[in-house]
């Protein structure tokens, strides 16, 4: 199995090491959720399309909709088909992700927030806001568009109090 594979290939200590330099994790509580995931330096873009895989799986499953407007998205962020990225991205989208996924999204979120001064933060956080709403809104609804289901929306609520959490401080 693939993913099998990259959890082997990221379980090694220089992997740990490579992972944690070239993303600038300095938290070793994410290096290790990243690598129980199979997360390599070369598939670590594909964490920031986590809020999208998790409002896909709001219900039972993700649908083809909700599919085609994640890859739509992966595109922009540069992830290329047959790489690291794609592969775990399809896994994601084809098998329920672990609950470790969403915590180590939050904690490379939060680090990556911490990083950026106010306007790009802002700006950040409402893409992020806008893809969620845009497959969310990709299955539900009159003829597949515009509903938000009521799963859906709770869990857009609940990355938006991570993505602006840190506003008030």
């Amino acid at each position: 199995m693939i993913l099998g594979r990259f959890q082997n290939e990221a379980d090694r200590e220089s992997a740990k090491k490579t992972l944690a330099e070239s993303a600038g994790l300095k938290d070793p509580i994410l290096v290790r959720e990243l690598v129980q995931l199979g997360i390599t330096p070369a598939g670590l873009v594909a964490i920031h399309l986590t809020p999208l895989v998790l409002v896909a799986w709001a219900h039972d499953g993700v649908d083809p909709a909700e599919r085609k407007q994640i890859l739509k998205h992966s595109h922009q962020y540069g992830i290329q088909n047959g790489s690291s990225a794609s592969v775990m991205l399809e896994h994601w989208l084809n098998h329920r992700p672990p609950a470790t996924l969403y915590d180590a999204w939050k904690r490379y979120t939060k680090q990556e927030l911490a990083s950026l001064s106010k306007r790009p933060r802002e700006k950040l956080a409402r893409l992020i806001e806008q893809q969620m709403i845009a497959v969310a809104k990709s299955s539900g609804g009159h003829f597949g568009f515009g509903k938000i289901s009521s799963s859906e929306q709770k869990l857009i609520d609940r990355v938006k109090l991570v993505l602006h959490e840190d506003e008030g401080a």
